[in-house]
């Protein structure tokens, strides 16, 4: 495990401070993944936590770009978690948010 820096800023885009950041290198020795970690007191009110969440979670991917890979490397992006522990939350608040891709086929046919 590896601690990151906390605070990311990006020209145009303004400051964004972590709570916890570090990456783990999974068992095969390889592999690596970002793990991010924040703890909220309560309900914001001037916007929608899960907003702010998937700011995070792209600031996160999108900083990777010249620190983890180089030029147009994009398969060497890391793959990125992010906890939030919320308290003082309505109940039932747990969500699970995840992005995967969807396989489409597409048939073709010829009308008679």
């Amino acid at each position: 495990m590896i601690g990151l820096n906390t605070e990311n800023e990006e020209i145009a885009e303004g400051l964004v401070r972590f709570d916890i950041v570090f990456y783990v290198r999974m068992r095969d020795g390889l592999t690596q993944m970002i793990i991010n970690v924040e703890a909220q007191k309560g309900i914001p009110t001037e916007y929608q936590i899960l907003n702010r969440a998937i700011f995070y979670v792209s600031r996160l991917i999108s900083s990777q770009k010249e620190r983890d890979f180089e030029n147009s490397a994009y398969d060497d992006i890391k793959r990125v978690y992010s906890i939030w522990v919320c308290l003082n939350m309505e109940e039932n608040s747990l969500a699970h948010i995840h992005l995967t891709k969807e396989r489409n086929m597409i048939f073709r046919w010829k009308r008679k």
